[in-house]
Order: structure tokens, then C-alpha cells, then sequence
């Protein structure tokens, strides 16, 4: 008895293709690029830090594309945009004083 009598035969099986949240992928890649830009605020010189201010933007629509991608499954990368997203619009009011003073003078 070399065949397992608990498993269906090839006949029943139909291929399943995994889910793909696409939404999701694509609102944790912005919000993670976002975040890069977040941490590249600072430490290498205002040059840098200007892009990385301008980069700290795309938290927002990271955010709301995972935020969309919430109500599809599976959410878990949709979670972790959200959460990026979050993390990085939190700075954007200080990255918005900081260029408007600095324009200003």
C-alpha cells in the first residue's frame, strides 16, 4: 500500500495560484522608499538631505495605496505599509517648516 488513502486523487486536485495583493506590494514599496528617505534626512549634508526630504513624500501615497489594500487578501504587506506610512508622514510637518524656513532665507 504505497498510496495514501487520505489524499485526493491528481484527478480532483485543481491548481491553485497564490493571492496576490497588488495594491499592497506596490503601497509597501512607496512607503518603504519613503521611509529610506526619512533616515537620509540629516547625517550626509544638506544636498542629501534635500532629496531625501522631497523622497519622505511618497509616505503619503504608500500610505493610502496600503490602506486600499487592506480590504483584499492577503493583508500582511498591506499592514506593514500602513505602518511605514505612518511612521514616515509623522516627520512631513517638520521636513514642510524646515524648507519653508529655509527658502525664506
Amino acid at each position: 500500500m504505497s498510496a495514501n488513502p487520505y489524499q485526493p486523487p491528481l484527478a480532483l486536485e485543481s491548481p491553485r495560484r497564490p493571492a496576490r495583493n497588488i495594491c499592497a506590494r506596490i503601497g509597501f514599496v512607496t512607503s518603504l522608499v519613503g521611509v529610506a528617505g526619512v533616515f537620509l534626512v540629516g547625517p550626509f549634508g544638506p544636498s542629501v538631505s534635500g532629496i531625501g526630504m522631497r523622497i519622505a513624500f511618497l509616505c503619503v501615497p504608500g500610505l493610502l495605496l496600503s490602506v486600499a489594500g487592506l480590504f483584499r487578501p492577503p493583508r500582511r504587506l498591506a499592514g506593514w505599509g500602513v505602518a511605514l506610512g505612518v511612521f514616515g508622514t509623522l516627520f512631513l510637518p517638520t521636513f514642510c517648516l524646515s524648507l519653508f524656513v529655509f527658502r525664506r532665507s
